[in-house]
């Protein structure tokens, strides 16, 4: 069995927008029942496609309620899925046949995408957006060169909110940067882990859309 949860995403007047949701999967064994994340269960493994299937039904399970509540959802997937055909073709069917009240988006992360990847990424992304599915590059990294980064059709940028415990006050002067470069690309920016007071200002001190985290609320089960 297979339960959504979601961590909200909020602006900053403190309202909800949106929600970033995860799988909890109940697996039974001779030992019982045991419920685990989607991302521990990435991390042990061993089966690329029943971890896409995995994947597919959990974003048919989320389609479906977002054909009944109007919001917002992303869900991070393995960037490896992305360059498969029959995957993208298989997320693109489920959302043809649905008439969905609120928005989807896919979250990846980039940096860990080859840069001789990059192109069949890119033509499936492109494709996903046709039918209206947003990208959310998950982790912005320096390291990659801004022609591959930049050249994805992406809608949001996350940034790691751990940014935010430095003491080094250039932290927050790059954290700006992306933001005015984000922005100058059509791009949203969102901090994660906002899930403090303290967090929360230094956040707001910076230049950006959105913030993710369990300050306003905690993560919710959704289904």
């Amino acid at each position: 069995m297979i339960e959504i949860w979601a961590e909200p995403i909020f602006d900053k007047d403190l309202q909800i927008q949106g929600w970033e949701a995860f799988a909890n999967i109940h697996i039974e064994s001779e030992s019982g029942s045991e419920k685990v994340k989607y991302s521990e269960l990435v991390a042990r493994a061993k089966e690329i496609d029943a971890l896409k299937q995995l994947e597919l039904l959990t974003i048919r399970k989320i389609l479906d309620y977002l054909a009944v509540q109007k919001t917002f959802i992303t869900f991070n997937v393995n960037y490896d899925h992305i360059k498969d055909s029959d995957y993208i073709n298989s997320i693109c069917s489920m959302v043809e046949k649905r008439t969905l009240e609120g928005s989807f988006a896919l979250e990846m992360n980039v940096r860990d995408i080859p840069d001789d990847e990059m192109p069949f990424i890119k033509r499936n992304a492109e494709i996903l957006k046709n039918f209206d599915i947003r990208l959310i590059n998950d982790n912005f990294n320096y390291k990659k060169p801004p022609s591959l980064l930049f050249s994805l059709p992406l809608d949001y940028m996350k940034i790691d909110g751990d940014l935010l415990d430095s003491e080094d006050e250039q932290i927050i002067y790059f954290i700006e940067s992306i933001s005015i470069l984000s922005s100058r690309l059509g791009q949203k920016v969102v901090i994660t882990k906002v899930d403090s007071e303290e967090r929360l200002q230094k956040a707001l001190r910076v230049n950006v859309d959105l913030f993710q985290g369990q300050y306003v609320t905690r993560e919710q089960r959704l289904v």
